[in-house]
C-alpha cells in the first residue's frame, strides 16, 4: 500500500508542476494539454511519466531539446516522498487522503509565495475546502472540532496583529494559510508547526542579512516556512510534544 501512494504522490506531483506554472498566468489547468514551456509543442504520453521522462531525456525537451526545469522531478518525487510518509504515518485512513491532499496543496502555496511573495486566492480557497471536509471527519468520528477551529482563529488573528502592527509585516495570505494548518492540525500542533516556522525563518533570513544577499528593508516570504512547520508537525509532532511536556 506504501508503494500505492509513492506512486500517487508522483503522478499527482506532475499535476502540482501544471498548477505551479499555469496558475500565475491565469491558464486553464486543464486546457490545453501539457506542452514545452519553450517550443509550445504538445508532449507525448511517454513524456509525462514521473522522473523517469526526465531521466530519459536527460532534463531536455524531446523536441527543441532546451533544458527542462529540475523543479518538476523535484515536486514530484517530494510529494511522492510526502504521500508515503502520511501513509506510513496514519495508515489507510481519510484522514491520511485529507492530509495527501492538503501536503500537495502546500507544495503550490509555498514554491509560488517563494516566486511571487504572494499566496493566490485560490489555492486559499481549496485549502479552506479541504479544512472544512476535515472538520466534518472529526466531527463525526469523535464529535471534537472546537479545538481545530479555535486554533485556526488563534493563529489567524496572530498573524492579522502583526499585519497591523507592523503595517504590511507579513501579508495576509500568511493569516489564511495559518487559519487553515490550525484547522488541520489543532492547538498543540499548530503551535508547534508555527514554532519551528519562526525558527526555521529567523534562521534563514539572519544568513540571508549577514551574507548581504537580502537588505534590511528586503521581506523573506513566511508562507514556505508555515508550510514546513505544517509538514513537520504532521509527521513527527505528536512525539515532539509529548518528549517535551515529559521533560516538566
Amino acid at each position: 500500500m506504501a508503494l500505492l501512494f509513492l506512486i500517487y504522490g508522483l503522478i499527482i506531483g506532475s499535476f502540482l508542476n501544471v498548477l505551479i506554472f499555469r496558475l500565475p498566468l491565469g491558464e486553464n489547468i486543464a486546457f490545453p494539454s501539457s506542452r514545452c514551456n519553450e517550443c509550445g509543442t504538445r508532449l507525448k504520453p511517454i513524456h509525462l511519466i514521473p522522473i523517469a521522462s526526465y531521466m530519459f531525456l536527460k532534463g531536455k525537451c524531446g523536441y527543441c531539446g532546451k533544458r527542462i526545469s529540475p523543479q518538476y522531478p523535484i515536486v514530484e518525487l517530494v510529494n511522492g516522498i510526502l504521500f508515503t510518509l502520511i501513509y506510513l504515518r496514519f495508515g489507510w485512513s481519510l484522514e491520511s487522503i485529507i492530509f495527501a491532499i492538503a501536503a500537495s496543496l502546500f507544495i503550490v502555496i509555498g514554491i509560488l509565495d517563494f516566486r511571487y511573495q504572494d499566496i493566490f486566492n485560490v489555492t486559499i480557497w481549496f485549502g479552506l475546502f479541504i479544512a472544512f471536509i476535515f472538520l466534518a471527519y472529526l466531527q463525526f468520528s469523535n464529535g471534537d472540532v472546537i479545538g481545530n477551529i479555535l486554533s485556526g482563529l488563534a493563529g489567524f488573528s496572530l498573524i492579522a496583529l502583526v499585519i497591523v502592527v507592523t503595517r504590511g509585516g507579513m501579508g495576509w495570505g500568511d493569516a489564511w494559510l495559518l487559519l487553515i494548518i490550525g484547522m488541520l492540525l489543532g492547538p498543540s500542533l499548530t503551535a508547534f508547526a508555527f514554532f519551528i516556522a519562526s525558527i526555521a525563518g529567523g534562521m534563514v533570513g539572519t544568513y540571508l542579512l549577514v551574507s548581504r544577499k537580502m537588505g534590511r528593508r528586503d521581506s523573506v516570504p513566511f508562507g514556505p516556512f508555515l508550510i514546513l512547520g505544517f509538514y513537520v508537525a504532521l509527521l513527527i509532532g505528536q512525539e515532539a510534544v509529548k518528549a517535551y511536556l515529559s521533560a516538566f
